[in-house]
C-alpha cells in the first residue's frame, strides 16, 4: 500500500487483496487510515524457505518484500527497526498483561506450533546476542511456549504492565547508550514463521471482542484492520 519515505525498502502491505477505495490524512499530511475494499483471496508466492540454511540479509529481504518487517520494532524509541542494524537482543513478550487482552496461552494452542518455532528460527538469525521469551509465572505456560528452542525463558509476575516489553527489558537486559533492542509480538512471530513455511505473508490475528459496550463477549480469528 505504502512506504517508508526515509527508508523505502521498508512496504507496509495490505492484509487482504483487493482495490485501495480512499486514503485519509489529518493535519500537514498525515496519513491516518487507508480503505481497502477486499475482492477475492490472490496472494504473492515469496516461495517457501527454510531459515537455517539462509544468512540474516536473506531473512532481512525476505521480511522487508513481504512487508513483514514493520512487525520488528525498536526500544528505545518503539519504531519500526532499521533493517540492517544488529540489535544485541530480541525480546517477545508471551503474556498481556493490559485489561480485557486476550489469553496468548489460548492462542498459541489455537496455532500450528511449526509456525511458531520456524518464525523463531528465522528472528534469530537477526541478532548475535540472544532471544528472550518471557512467560507468565501465574499460570501454567502453553506446552508450545514452553517447549520453544533457540530462545531464552524468563517468567514475571504482577499487575500490569508486567507483561510490556519494556519491563522484561528493564530487568533481563537493560540498555546502555548506543545500544538498542527488537522485540516482536508473538503472533507477528507466528506470520513469520507462516512466510518461510508457506512463501505467502498472512497476517492473521486472534483478538479479544470484549468490554462493557459489547453484549456477547468472544474471541475471533481476523486480519488487522479489517472491519
Amino acid at each position: 500500500m505504502f512506504h517508508n519515505k526515509i527508508r523505502p525498502e521498508i512496504l507496509f502491505t495490505s492484509p487482504v487483496s483487493g482495490t485501495v477505495i480512499s486514503v485519509e490524512r489529518g493535519d500537514r499530511r498525515k496519513m491516518l487510515e487507508v480503505v481497502v475494499e477486499k475482492n477475492g483471496n490472490d496472494f504473492i508466492n515469496f516461495g517457501k524457505a527454510d531459515p537455517s540454511g539462509l544468512t540474516r540479509q536473506n531473512i532481512t529481504e525476505l521480511l522487508l518484500k513481504s512487508g513483514l518487517w514493520p512487525a520488528v520494532r525498536q526500544r528505545p524509541y518503539h519504531v519500526v527497526a532499521k533493517p540492517f542494524e544488529v540489535p544485541k537482543a530480541i525480546f517477545i513478550s508471551g503474556f498481556d498483561s493490559a485489561p480485557l487482552a486476550p489469553d496468548y496461552n489460548y492462542i498459541m494452542d489455537n496455532t500450528p506450533a511449526s509456525f511458531f518455532q520456524t518464525g523463531i528460527n528465522a528472528i534469530s538469525k537477526l541478532t548475535d546476542g540472544k532471544v528472550h521469551l518471557v512467560l507468565n509465572g501465574l499460570v501454567t505456560p502453553s506446552d508450545l511456549l514452553k517447549s520453544t528452542s533457540g530462545v531464552e525463558i524468563s517468567y514475571f509476575s504482577g499487575p500490569h504492565p508486567a507483561g510490556n516489553v519494556g519491563v522484561h527489558i528493564h530487568h533481563i537486559d537493560p540498555l546502555n547508550k548506543g545500544e538498542i533492542v527488537w522485540f516482536i509480538n508473538l503472533q507477528d512471530v507466528v506470520a513469520i514463521g507462516r512466510l518461510f513455511t508457506e512463501g505467502i505473508y498472512n497476517p492473521e490475528r486472534i483478538v479479544a471482542l470484549t468490554g462493557s459496550e459489547l453484549f456477547i463477549h468472544s474471541i475471533i480469528r481476523c486480519f488487522p484492520g479489517v472491519l
